[in-house]
C-alpha cells in the first residue's frame, strides 16, 4: 500500500536546518526552503517560528496541489583510515581544504567512469 503524503508526512522528514546568530536575534531555515525563515530573540524562538510557517506553506501547496519539496536521502557513510605519500596530500592541500570531500569525489568519479587505476 503507498503511503500517503499528507501534511504529517512532510512535517516528519529530516529537512535539514541551519540556524544563524545575528546581533540581536536568531534566524532559523531549512535548506530545502532558504526563503521560509524563522525569526525570533533566541534559538528556540526562531525554530519554533520557522516550524510554523513551514507547517502553514505544506497546508497551502498540499491544498493546492503544488510540488513538495523531500531532503535528499542520507547517505550513511563510514570512516576508514588510509594511507597516503605525503607528495599526494602535499598535492590535494594545494586544490582544496577539504580532503574528505576530495577523495570522495575522486572515488566516485573513477568508479562511475570505470576506470581502472590498478592497471
Amino acid at each position: 500500500m503507498k503511503k500517503l503524503k499528507d501534511k504529517n508526512y512532510y512535517m516528519n522528514l529530516p529537512y535539514k536546518m541551519v540556524i544563524q546568530r545575528f546581533e540581536d536575534e536568531f534566524e532559523a531555515h531549512y535548506i530545502e526552503y532558504p526563503k521560509v525563515i524563522g525569526l525570533g530573540n533566541t534559538e528556540e524562538e526562531a525554530i519554533k517560528e520557522l516550524k510554523d510557517l513551514f507547517e502553514d506553506m505544506i497546508e497551502v501547496l498540499l491544498r493546492d496541489g503544488l510540488e513538495i519539496k523531500e531532503p535528499e536521502p542520507q547517505i550513511k557513510k563510514q570512516r576508514v583510515n588510509v594511507l597516503i605519500s605525503e607528495k599526494v596530500l602535499e598535492a590535494i592541500k594545494k586544490t582544496t581544504n577539504n580532503r574528505y570531500v576530495f577523495l570522495e569525489r575522486s572515488a566516485q568519479y573513477i568508479l562511475n567512469n570505470k576506470i581502472n587505476v590498478l592497471a
